[in-house]
């Protein structure tokens, strides 16, 4: 797989290659700004996401648009009530999230929404409860090819450094109570861990 790099300013570059599609190969042009070196190592893994497979069409779909498209192609699914329900989180993570790309939507900016929601007022029940319908929908996304997949899973916790950890506001229960779609909660918003004060928990009986 081969692609170009042009330069179109001091510090822009037009990048060229071809990716799948149903005709066979179509060319997608791409704009990077930075040095040459940064174009170069853009393409390098634009080339390799496409040779692995895992190539994701660059795209301004914001968080907003995506939600929005997600209840609708949900809706036949699912109840009013439910449909209701999942408008509002997705008008709230609007306010908060509207817009930042989807593709560019980073685990930073969902703890910083999550911390803006509880500093508003609003309950961690709530927050709660929305966690679980943006988690649903982007993995989605993944499903859907709009979103590479997250590097972080389930046993990120065992893999991220503790200062990574506290930085995102991630607790002992992440490997619990994590998302598989690459998000997690924020301590105050997680459960207790049934691991530590259930699983291990012993009752004493009496011998007669």
């Amino acid at each position: 797989m081969k692609g170009n790099i042009q330069q179109r300013g001091p510090k822009t570059w037009r990048l060229r290659y071809d990716v799948p599609s149903p005709e066979g190969r179509r060319q997608v042009s791409e704009t990077v700004r930075g040095n040459k070196r940064d174009a170069q190592r853009t393409l390098r893994e634009r080339l390799a996401a496409i040779d692995k497979g895992i190539y994701i069409e660059r795209t301004d779909q914001t968080v907003s648009e995506y939600l929005e498209h997600w209840l609708e192609a949900h809706s036949a699914n699912i109840s009013i009530r439910t449909r209701v329900g999942y408008m509002t989180c997705i008008k709230r993570f609007g306010r908060y999230l509207g817009t930042v790309t989807l593709q560019k939507l980073r685990p930073g900016h969902i703890q910083s929404a999550y911390k803006d929601m509880l500093d508003s007022g609003l309950s961690p029940r709530t927050v709660l409860h929305g966690h679980r319908v943006l988690s649903q929908a982007l993995k989605d996304a993944v499903k859907w090819g709009l979103r590479p997949p997250q590097p972080r899973c389930r046993r990120y916790a065992a893999q991220a450094t503790a200062q990574g950890n506290r930085r995102l506001g991630f607790g002992r229960c992440q490997r619990v109570h994590g998302s598989s779609s690459g998000f997690s909660l924020p301590r105050r918003l997680q459960p207790r861990c049934s691991y530590r004060h259930a699983a291990f928990r012993t009752r004493r009986t009496q011998v007669g």
